[in-house]
Formats: structure tokens, sequence, C-alpha cells
């Protein structure tokens, strides 16, 4: 990890604790959809996993961390990997 990268984690779990429960860590398998085998249960995460995003208030900072370090798995603010590669331009 870089060590710009590194200090946007740092601001980012800082967010994270002073929100106390955040929706990440309700329900952490909900944001790694690699892990479920089929198709059908994948869009159901991503869909739950992308609704808890949007109420969340890290979520601009999330995101923001998850593009500019290029996480390649997880929903990270409310975006997928294929979202973040769009909206880094690498697709």
């Amino acid at each position: 990890m870089r060590d710009a990268d590194f200090e946007r984690y740092a601001e980012l779990t800082d967010k994270l604790n002073k929100i106390g429960d955040p929706p990440c860590h309700q329900d952490p398998a909900v944001f790694y959809p690699e892990d479920f085998f089929d198709e059908e249960n994948k869009a159901i995460a991503i869909a739950e996993a992308k609704k808890l995003c949007a109420s969340c208030p890290a979520l601009t900072l999330c995101a923001d961390y998850a593009v500019r370090a290029r996480e390649p798995f997880g929903i990270w603010g409310g975006l997928t990997h294929k979202d973040r590669k769009a909206v880094s331009g690498q697709l």
C-alpha cells in the first residue's frame, strides 16, 4: 500500500470508528459478493451492499479510497470493482 493510500485508509477508518456501527461492520459478507458462487445471490448481495452504503456518512470517503487504492475486491462506497474501474477510467 502506498503512503497516500495508507493515509486515505487511516482517514476512512477514523471516520468509520466515529460512526460507531457502520453498515459494512453489521454484515461484512454482503460487501464481498465475489464470495458468492451463484449469480443470483451475488446480485442480491451487491444490491443490499449498495443500499446499505447509500446511508453511510463515510460513503464518499470510502469510494474515494477504494478508487485511488484500486481495491480489487468488495463493495466500497457503494461501488463494485467494475464500477470503480469505470470511475477511474480503467475500462
